[in-house]
């Protein structure tokens, strides 16, 4: 570099240095800060395809529910009677029963308010309703569909439950299977959505044909009996003797 360049830069260097220093550097550091600041704190938003939810076919199930799923009390009661429990008096019995296990929310089933029935079964039936809640759900997770869980209206009755619920309904069985710890009822009218921010939605007829299908399934290899109930809106699920 000749003298008078050199002498030109080192001038120039000089005379724009503190204004580099003072301003410009700042500003890059800032803008830089600023940029990785919103980088990281970019909130993930769910992913909901609505464009493809509304492209789907819908659930259908293909065949009766009222002939697919007719097994009457009779036949369930042969079942509960071998693989349940003697018919408890009282809810304190039910509690303290040693054959009967808790049965509570998981991810494919919640519990409804129960006002005739505790949430107690037999282990073989626990198993089934837990089983079920998540043949339900996983259907759901891989059709990529926005998820629901089933509704338990009534589980475990006492002899009590039984008299007071013939007081009010006629046609109530004094042969309830839900005496056994073996039986339960699953809502085909009500189902509750596990993310309430999907704008997605799935009707609950709609809902009920999936049900269907994933029963039929269980009912076909023998783990169960079910009644499809119309006043009730549920679908009555016995536990079977495996054999």
């Amino acid at each position: 570099m000749s003298p008078l360049n050199s002498h030109t830069l080192r001038t120039w260097i000089r005379e724009y240095t503190p204004f580099l220093l003072r301003y410009l550097l700042p500003l890059v550091v800032i803008t830089a800060i600023c940029l990785g600041l919103m980088h990281e704190e970019a909130p993930l938003l769910p992913s909901y395809d609505i464009e493809a939810f509304g492209r789907r076919t819908p659930y259908s199930y293909i065949g009766s529910f009222n002939r697919d799923f007719n097994d009457l009390n009779d036949l369930q009661l042969s079942s509960a009677s071998v693989v349940g429990i003697r018919p408890c008096r009282t809810r304190e019995e039910v509690r303290q029963h040693k054959k009967l296990v808790q049965v509570s929310d998981t991810k494919g089933i919640t519990i409804d308010e129960l006002t005739h029935s505790e949430p107690y079964l037999v282990p073989e039936a626990a198993r089934l309703l837990e089983e079920l809640g998540e043949s339900f759900v996983m259907r759901l997770q891989r059709d990529r569909m926005p998820l629901y869980r089933l509704v338990v209206t009534s589980v475990t009755r006492t002899e009590e439950d039984v008299r007071a619920l013939r007081r009010g309904n006629a046609n109530a069985s004094a042969k309830s299977t839900h005496m056994y710890g073996t039986t339960f009822d699953v809502s085909w009218k009500r189902f509750e959505k596990v993310d309430p921010e999907d704008p997605r939605e799935i009707a609950p007829d709609e809902l009920k044909h999936l049900l269907a299908s994933v029963l039929r399934t269980y009912q076909k290899e023998g783990r169960c009996y079910i009644k499809h109930e119309r006043l009730q809106a549920c679908f009555h699920l016995t536990v079977r003797k495996v054999q």
